[in-house]
């Protein structure tokens, strides 16, 4: 479905704010089972959300399209291997 879009989805969704989401699903996880501390994020399209929960959580995600896999794998990629604070 978005093999040829795939690239421009970050952009599309550029003004969402996945910190905000992200904090919600914390709030959501914490209440509802607070020893967890793995999340699978299902449909996890670029990884947008993933970025913001490794805090706090392990997280794996699962996507069906390719070129979103590509796309969160590297923006996984340049963290990992970018400055430590």
């Amino acid at each position: 479905m978005f093999t040829r879009s795939a690239r421009y989805y970050d952009d599309i969704y550029g003004l969402k704010d996945y910190r905000v989401e992200a904090e919600r699903l914390r709030e959501l996880i914490g209440r509802e089972h607070p020893t967890a501390r793995t999340v699978l994020d299902v449909a996890c399209g670029t990884g947008e959300h993933a970025r913001h929960l490794p805090t706090v959580y392990r997280v794996d995600g699962v996507e069906i399209e390719p070129e979103f896999v590509g796309l969160a794998a590297a923006k996984f990629r340049r963290r990992a291997s970018g400055p430590r604070t």
